[in-house]
């Protein structure tokens, strides 16, 4: 099976400035199966290794890169050999944990803090998506909250606009950065962009692609 990187823009929405890009893997199976896959047959930290390498290896941009870390690989404890890849530092690397699995917080904070020693950053992703628990902000205190595309589906109404409000003012208060993810339609993004969050992501500013080399 053939795997291989493409990397999504994550834009700046008043300005339009591509500020970094997300690495997504990708395969002849869809990601979500391909690590079921693995893990059902146990392998799956090293397909998440694998992904992050893959990443690592084909990134060289000079915005930040933001990559996929699975909390049931981060317990079991990663590692990123930054000295490994000249081409880019670790105040470039921003790692994703999604929100939306139950791992031991204990064991994944200790290893984000080795991280964090190195310059690199936290982002809590897929926020919003199923039961979201507020404490993991606390106790991962992560630098970006990456809103749920299933967040934007409401906005046009009220209730969906206070509440992604409300979350924009929370995240002001203990210094998190949103983006907001799932931006298909420049109405999405004057919705968004009106209520405050300066960052976004979505097939409106680009699908998920391979990048030029800069020379």
């Amino acid at each position: 099976m053939q795997l291989h990187t493409v990397f999504q823009p994550i834009v700046h929405l008043h300005t339009n400035e591509v500020i970094g890009f997300e690495a997504l893997l990708r395969s002849s199976v869809a990601p979500v199966q391909l690590f079921k896959q693995a893990e059902k047959k146990g392998v799956l930290s090293r397909l998440d290794q694998y992904a992050r390498y893959l990443a690592l290896q084909s990134y060289q941009r000079p915005e930040k890169l933001f990559i996929n870390c699975h909390p049931l690989a981060l317990e079991q404890g990663i590692s990123i050999d930054v000295h490994r890849y000249s081409h880019i530092t670790p105040e470039q690397i921003v790692l994703e944990i999604t929100e939306q699995n139950f791992f031991n917080v204990g064991k994944v904070r200790a290893q984000v803090h080795e991280f964090r020693e190195l310059g690199m950053k936290l982002a809590l992703d897929d926020f919003g998506h199923g039961f979201t628990n507020l404490s993991l902000i606390e106790f991962l205190e992560p630098d970006y909250l990456k809103l749920d595309k299933i967040m934007l589906r409401n906005i046009h109404n009220n209730k969906g606009y206070q509440l992604l409000n409300g979350i924009r003012k929370l995240a002001e208060e203990v210094g998190i950065t949103i983006i907001a993810e799932g931006i298909e339609t420049r109405q999405q993004r004057d919705i968004v962009r009106s209520c405050g969050i300066g960052l976004g992501q979505g097939w409106y500013y680009g699908q998920p692609a391979t990048l030029p080399v800069l020379t």
